[in-house]
Protein backbone atom coordinates (compact mmCIF):
# COMPACT_ATOMS: atom_id res chain seq x y z
CA UNK A 1 0.00 0.00 0.00
CA UNK A 2 0.94 3.40 -0.79
CA UNK A 3 0.67 5.79 1.89
CA UNK A 4 0.37 9.56 2.10
CA UNK A 5 0.84 11.69 -0.54
CA UNK A 6 3.62 11.23 -3.68
CA UNK A 7 3.78 13.57 -6.13
CA UNK A 8 5.79 14.09 -9.05
CA UNK A 9 3.94 16.89 -11.48
CA UNK A 10 5.45 19.49 -14.07
CA UNK A 11 3.59 21.74 -15.37
CA UNK A 12 4.65 24.28 -18.73
CA UNK A 13 2.45 27.55 -17.27
CA UNK A 14 1.66 29.78 -16.72
CA UNK A 15 4.52 29.55 -14.68
CA UNK A 16 6.72 26.33 -15.41
CA UNK A 17 6.67 24.01 -12.26
CA UNK A 18 8.48 21.09 -11.05
CA UNK A 19 8.33 18.94 -7.98
CA UNK A 20 8.95 15.50 -6.43
CA UNK A 21 7.31 14.98 -2.81
CA UNK A 22 6.24 12.39 -0.52
CA UNK A 23 4.09 13.58 2.20
CA UNK A 24 3.33 10.49 4.87
CA UNK A 25 -0.20 10.53 6.30
CA UNK A 26 -0.67 12.65 9.42
CA UNK A 27 2.73 14.49 8.43
CA UNK A 28 2.33 18.21 7.82
CA UNK A 29 4.87 19.60 5.11
CA UNK A 30 5.65 23.28 4.91
CA UNK A 31 6.45 25.19 1.23
CA UNK A 32 8.51 27.72 1.98
CA UNK A 33 10.22 30.07 -0.81
CA UNK A 34 10.19 33.33 -2.39
CA UNK A 35 7.44 35.08 -3.76
CA UNK A 36 6.87 33.79 -7.26
CA UNK A 37 8.58 30.59 -6.90
CA UNK A 38 5.48 28.28 -7.55
CA UNK A 39 4.01 27.43 -4.32
CA UNK A 40 0.59 28.45 -5.15
CA UNK A 41 0.24 27.16 -8.59
CA UNK A 42 1.89 23.66 -7.29
CA UNK A 43 -1.09 23.13 -4.76
CA UNK A 44 -3.23 24.48 -8.10
CA UNK A 45 -1.92 21.66 -9.91
CA UNK A 46 -1.95 19.03 -6.82
CA UNK A 47 -6.29 19.62 -6.46
CA UNK A 48 -6.72 19.75 -10.39
CA UNK A 49 -7.63 23.51 -10.78
CA UNK A 50 -4.77 23.65 -13.74
CA UNK A 51 -3.13 21.43 -15.68
CA UNK A 52 -0.27 19.48 -15.44
CA UNK A 53 2.12 16.16 -16.30
CA UNK A 54 2.86 14.22 -13.95
CA UNK A 55 1.55 11.49 -11.20
CA UNK A 56 -0.35 12.27 -7.99
CA UNK A 57 -1.12 9.79 -6.15
CA UNK A 58 -3.13 9.43 -2.19
CA UNK A 59 -3.27 6.30 -0.69
CA UNK A 60 -4.00 3.92 -3.37
CA UNK A 61 -6.09 6.48 -5.13
CA UNK A 62 -4.11 7.73 -8.44
CA UNK A 63 -5.29 11.41 -9.31
CA UNK A 64 -2.96 12.31 -12.14
CA UNK A 65 -0.98 9.63 -14.30
CA UNK A 66 0.46 11.61 -17.22
CA UNK A 67 -1.26 13.95 -18.74
CA UNK A 68 -5.01 11.75 -17.78
CA UNK A 69 -6.10 12.97 -14.56
CA UNK A 70 -9.18 13.26 -11.99
CA UNK A 71 -11.50 16.60 -12.26
CA UNK A 72 -10.85 18.31 -9.43
CA UNK A 73 -14.28 18.09 -7.65
CA UNK A 74 -13.70 14.38 -7.56
CA UNK A 75 -10.31 15.03 -5.72
CA UNK A 76 -10.69 14.48 -2.01
CA UNK A 77 -8.89 17.66 -1.28
CA UNK A 78 -9.51 20.19 1.20
CA UNK A 79 -8.13 23.44 -0.05
CA UNK A 80 -7.96 26.57 1.70
CA UNK A 81 -6.98 29.38 -0.50
CA UNK A 82 -5.12 32.52 -0.09
CA UNK A 83 -7.70 35.02 1.70
CA UNK A 84 -10.37 31.94 2.64
CA UNK A 85 -12.05 31.95 -1.00
CA UNK A 86 -15.43 32.01 0.87
CA UNK A 87 -18.58 32.48 -1.48
CA UNK A 88 -19.54 36.31 -0.76
CA UNK A 89 -23.70 35.06 -1.42
CA UNK A 90 -23.38 32.10 1.59
CA UNK A 91 -23.60 32.57 5.31
CA UNK A 92 -21.07 30.27 7.12
CA UNK A 93 -23.00 27.37 7.50
CA UNK A 94 -23.68 27.64 3.46
CA UNK A 95 -19.82 27.90 2.56
CA UNK A 96 -19.50 24.65 4.60
CA UNK A 97 -22.47 22.51 3.49
CA UNK A 98 -21.30 23.14 -0.30
CA UNK A 99 -18.26 21.21 0.29
CA UNK A 100 -20.00 18.09 1.47
CA UNK A 101 -21.19 15.12 0.05
CA UNK A 102 -24.28 14.91 1.62
CA UNK A 103 -25.72 18.41 2.99
CA UNK A 104 -26.12 17.76 6.60
CA UNK A 105 -26.30 20.90 8.36
CA UNK A 106 -26.00 19.77 11.90
CA UNK A 107 -22.51 18.23 10.63
CA UNK A 108 -21.80 21.46 9.07
CA UNK A 109 -22.50 23.66 12.59
CA UNK A 110 -20.23 20.90 14.62
CA UNK A 111 -17.50 21.58 12.52
CA UNK A 112 -17.83 25.62 12.91
CA UNK A 113 -18.36 24.67 17.03
CA UNK A 114 -14.66 22.92 16.55
CA UNK A 115 -13.27 25.97 14.69
CA UNK A 116 -14.75 28.04 17.66
CA UNK A 117 -17.35 30.01 15.65
CA UNK A 118 -20.89 29.75 17.09
CA UNK A 119 -24.59 29.87 15.94
CA UNK A 120 -24.57 33.30 15.59
CA UNK A 121 -21.36 33.50 13.06
CA UNK A 122 -22.90 30.55 10.70
CA UNK A 123 -25.47 32.67 10.03
CA UNK A 124 -23.33 36.04 8.63
CA UNK A 125 -21.71 36.11 5.29
CA UNK A 126 -18.02 36.59 4.71
CA UNK A 127 -18.47 40.16 4.59
CA UNK A 128 -19.61 40.39 7.82
CA UNK A 129 -16.88 38.42 9.37
CA UNK A 130 -13.63 39.35 10.25
CA UNK A 131 -10.52 37.68 8.62
CA UNK A 132 -9.87 35.40 11.75
CA UNK A 133 -13.18 34.35 11.34
CA UNK A 134 -13.44 33.56 7.32
CA UNK A 135 -10.31 32.01 7.92
CA UNK A 136 -11.82 29.58 10.58
CA UNK A 137 -14.62 28.95 7.90
CA UNK A 138 -12.41 28.23 4.78
CA UNK A 139 -11.01 25.45 7.67
CA UNK A 140 -14.02 24.34 8.30
CA UNK A 141 -15.19 24.35 4.84
CA UNK A 142 -11.93 22.05 4.32
CA UNK A 143 -12.66 19.53 6.38
CA UNK A 144 -16.24 19.34 5.62
CA UNK A 145 -14.64 17.45 2.54
CA UNK A 146 -13.95 14.45 4.72
CA UNK A 147 -10.43 14.93 2.68
CA UNK A 148 -7.40 12.78 1.88
CA UNK A 149 -5.23 15.56 1.20
CA UNK A 150 -5.05 18.87 3.05
CA UNK A 151 -3.58 21.98 1.49
CA UNK A 152 -3.64 25.20 2.72
CA UNK A 153 -2.56 28.09 0.90
CA UNK A 154 -1.27 31.33 3.11
CA UNK A 155 -3.57 30.94 5.80
CA UNK A 156 -2.19 33.68 8.25
CA UNK A 157 -0.73 36.10 6.06
CA UNK A 158 -4.32 38.25 5.95
CA UNK A 159 -4.39 38.18 9.76
CA UNK A 160 -2.72 39.92 13.21
CA UNK A 161 -0.20 38.43 15.20
CA UNK A 162 -2.76 37.48 18.34
CA UNK A 163 -5.40 35.66 15.47
CA UNK A 164 -2.57 34.22 13.93
CA UNK A 165 -1.59 32.34 16.82
CA UNK A 166 -5.15 31.56 17.50
CA UNK A 167 -5.05 30.10 13.77
CA UNK A 168 -2.14 28.14 14.03
CA UNK A 169 -3.44 26.38 17.15
CA UNK A 170 -6.92 25.32 14.90
CA UNK A 171 -4.81 23.92 12.23
CA UNK A 172 -2.65 21.35 14.29
CA UNK A 173 -5.84 21.00 16.04
CA UNK A 174 -7.15 19.97 12.06
CA UNK A 175 -4.30 17.37 11.95
CA UNK A 176 -5.73 15.88 14.64
CA UNK A 177 -9.40 16.03 13.75
CA UNK A 178 -7.52 14.56 10.49
CA UNK A 179 -5.25 11.57 9.53
CA UNK A 180 -5.02 13.40 6.25
CA UNK A 181 -1.54 14.40 5.04
CA UNK A 182 -1.03 18.21 5.01
CA UNK A 183 0.41 21.02 2.56
CA UNK A 184 0.56 24.34 3.97
CA UNK A 185 1.99 27.23 2.06
CA UNK A 186 3.89 29.92 4.37
CA UNK A 187 5.92 33.17 4.78
CA UNK A 188 6.43 32.56 8.14
CA UNK A 189 8.76 30.15 9.41
CA UNK A 190 8.41 30.36 12.61
CA UNK A 191 4.66 29.62 12.08
CA UNK A 192 5.95 26.66 9.71
CA UNK A 193 7.96 25.41 12.33
CA UNK A 194 5.26 25.04 15.06
CA UNK A 195 3.52 23.07 12.82
CA UNK A 196 5.01 20.96 10.23
CA UNK A 197 6.96 17.81 10.48
CA UNK A 198 9.22 18.70 7.25
CA UNK A 199 9.60 21.32 4.46
CA UNK A 200 10.46 21.54 1.04
CA UNK A 201 12.23 24.99 -0.44
CA UNK A 202 10.86 26.11 -3.33
CA UNK A 203 12.78 28.25 -5.99
CA UNK A 204 11.89 29.09 -9.63
CA UNK A 205 9.07 26.62 -9.81
CA UNK A 206 11.20 23.94 -8.56
CA UNK A 207 11.94 21.92 -5.15
CA UNK A 208 15.46 22.53 -4.39
CA UNK A 209 15.44 21.63 -0.81
CA UNK A 210 13.68 18.81 1.02
CA UNK A 211 13.45 17.43 4.39
CA UNK A 212 12.88 17.97 8.33
CA UNK A 213 16.31 19.42 8.46
CA UNK A 214 14.96 22.58 5.89
CA UNK A 215 13.75 24.72 8.49
CA UNK A 216 15.94 24.26 11.60
CA UNK A 217 19.22 24.19 10.00
CA UNK A 218 21.49 27.61 8.94
CA UNK A 219 23.34 25.61 6.06
CA UNK A 220 20.47 24.88 4.53
CA UNK A 221 19.40 26.16 1.17
CA UNK A 222 16.90 28.05 2.74
CA UNK A 223 18.68 29.03 5.57
CA UNK A 224 22.18 30.43 3.32
CA UNK A 225 18.93 32.32 0.99
CA UNK A 226 17.28 33.93 4.42
CA UNK A 227 20.61 34.57 5.25
CA UNK A 228 21.48 36.75 1.99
Amino acid sequence: MVEGLTLALTQAGPLAVSADLHVLPGQTLALVGPSGAGKTSLLNAIAGLVPAVGRVQVGDDVWQDGRQGLPAWRRRVGLVMQGGGLFPHLDALGNVMIAQGRRDADAALALLAAVQLDGAAARRRPAQLSGGEQMRVALARALAREPALLLLDEPFAAVDRPVRRALVALVAQMRVMSAAPMIIVTHDLEDAAGIADTAAFMVDGRIVEQGPHVLADPESQLGRWLNG
